[in-house]
C-alpha cells in the first residue's frame, strides 16, 4: 500500500485491547525509513494517535503492517480534541496532558487559593 504525505499528521485509531501490530513505512527503492509499534483497532479504537510524519513530506511511502493487515491511512494538518478529557484510562483526577508526556511533576504548591504545578 502506498501513500503520497501531502499533511503532518498520520492518524493512527489506537485501542488497549488490540494485537500490536508493527508498521513500516519505505522509500520507493525499498529502504525502510520509519518503523513503529502499536495497536491498531479500526473496528473500536479507543483514541487516535497522531504522529508527525512532516519530515517526508512530498514523498510516496510504500507502508505495511506485521502482521499483514489491509488498511489505509487518514492524513491531517490539526490534532483533533473532541473527546479530550473522555479517553476510557485517562484519569480525572491526577494533572494530564492534552496529549503525549509531561515528565515528572515537580515545584506543586498552593498559593493563595490556587494551586501550581511546575514540569
Amino acid at each position: 500500500m502506498k501513500i503520497k504525505i501531502e499533511k503532518k499528521y498520520i492518524k493512527f485509531p489506537i485501542s488497549a485491547y488490540a494485537v500490536t501490530k508493527k508498521l513500516c513505512f519505505y522509500k520507493e527503492d525499498g529502504t525502510l525509513v520509519f518503523d513503529l509499534d502499536c495497536k491498531l483497532d479500526f473496528t473500536a479504537p479507543t483514541f487516535t494517535a497522531y504522529v508527525d510524519m512532516s519530515r517526508f513530506h512530498g514523498m510516496e511511502l510504500e507502508y505495511s503492517s506485521i502482521p499483514e493487515i489491509s488498511f489505509s491511512l487518514e492524513q491531517c494538518d490539526e490534532r483533533e480534541y473532541d473527546n479530550l478529557y473522555h479517553e476510557e484510562f485517562r484519569p480525572f483526577v491526577h494533572f494530564t496532558p492534552k496529549s503525549g508526556w509531561h515528565n515528572d511533576p515537580n515545584g506543586m504548591i498552593k498559593y493563595g487559593d490556587q494551586y501550581h504545578m511546575f514540569f
